[in-house]
């Protein structure tokens, strides 16, 4: 079920709240009762001589009882971060979009309507005796107000997704077993079944590339998540491994709706990756990156073992790079590396030259065309 607009404007976020401040307390409730187990409970237990039926049935119970209770903290945890992070970020929202429907439309003499699918129109209201008559400008901010309370909704509803599917995992469905999937904040969910959809490369169907584009488009500038995303791929090879993959899966045949999913991709996957390679972040990529990319950069990255498709380092990652604002110790020694080799062959018979045949969206057929992304 798509969030909608409604649901946004509307919803009571302070009972969300409410259910983050109550988990808050289960948590710490069951934190003092685990602790407990173990060094009360548990600890008596592996101190006892046990004898007969009790060492092996009392003891067995005692243990499995510890453990359940430590289990049963650990879902909780996972629980209110996930409930914190998701009520956080919908406040945040939900209070951009009432500045909007209710500030700035008004100003502009513009109404807002729900037309079904987390979409809205936003149109100029009729007033008795007006020509009807907009400037270009006018008619700008209104596209940009109705485009940018789309792109609100569309954020919450990815949030709200993600957050069901990950409470569910969280919960698990065996009500008398806790301890199941554990997460330390909303990102490390949409982190991780981003990486469960990018392993299922070009056999992705379109609905869940759209979904893996609309976790990316919303999260590709947090560097926590950008960071997990790319080492959940491996490495350097395995990211241009997918990236060139999936480009040729867009540009092979005429699937118009595959490559516009597949140019998305590229850019969240640049800007994923520019937050993912900056020092400063507190989370980042290792420099090693770098290095790697560098070394990639003149070497075939294999796409199709079957046909034996294949593509130059520079050229998917040349695509990558045409996307985000990447550091200057991250972006500056490949680009001295690009410019480096065509200084030595001019005439473009090195890999992001004419004489290459890029099989990638962002790779180009025009010599200097990679180290102009590299720098830009």
């Amino acid at each position: 079920m798509t969030l909608t607009y409604a649901d946004l404007l509307e919803v009571d976020l302070g009972k969300l709240g409410t259910a983050v401040s109550d988990w808050k307390k289960s948590v710490d409730a069951l934190k003092t009762a685990a602790e407990s187990a173990r060094k009360g409970m548990r600890a008596k237990s592996d101190a006892a001589r046990w004898a007969g039926v009790n060492a092996s049935v009392t003891r067995e119970f005692v243990t499995k009882t510890t453990k359940e209770i430590s289990d049963l903290h650990s879902e909780a945890s996972s629980i209110h971060s996930l409930l914190s992070d998701g009520h956080t970020e919908l406040v945040a929202l939900q209070k951009k979009i009432r500045v909007a429907v209710q500030q700035e439309a008004p100003g502009l003499g513009v109404r807002v309507e729900d037309i079904g699918g987390g979409k809205v129109r936003c149109y100029f209201a009729h007033v008795r005796g007006d020509t009807d008559e907009r400037t270009q400008e006018e008619r700008d901010s209104k596209q940009e107000l109705e485009d940018r309370i789309n792109r609100l909704v569309a954020h919450a509803s990815e949030i709200d997704s993600s957050l069901a599917r990950a409470l569910a995992k969280s919960h698990g469905g065996d009500k008398h077993n806790a301890g199941h999937r554990s997460y330390e904040s909303l990102d490390d969910a949409q982190a991780e079944r981003a990486a469960e959809l990018a392993k299922l490369g070009p056999e992705m169907s379109d609905k869940q590339y759209m979904e893996l584009n609309s976790i990316m488009k919303f999260n590709a500038r947090d560097a926590d998540f950008s960071t997990d995303f790319y080492k959940s791929l491996g490495g350097p090879k395995e990211a241009l491994e997918f990236y060139g993959r999936m480009s040729l899966d867009g540009t092979m045949g005429d699937n118009k709706e595959r490559l516009a999913l597949t140019r998305q991709l590229q850019r969240n996957m640049g800007l994923a990756l520019a937050s993912a390679t900056d020092p400063d972040n507190r989370s980042h990529l290792p420099a090693s990156w770098s290095g790697e990319f560098r070394k990639l950069g003149t070497q075939r990255v294999e796409l199709n073992p079957h046909s034996g498709m294949s593509a130059y380092g520079y050229q998917l990652l040349g695509g990558i790079l045409r996307y985000g604002n990447y550091d200057a110790r991250f972006i500056n020694p490949i680009a001295e590396h690009v410019v480096q080799l065509h200084k030595k062959d001019p005439d473009g018979s090195w890999p992001t030259g004419p004489s290459a045949r890029p099989t990638s969206t962002g790779a180009s057929t025009r010599r200097g065309r990679a180290e102009r992304a590299t720098i830009r």
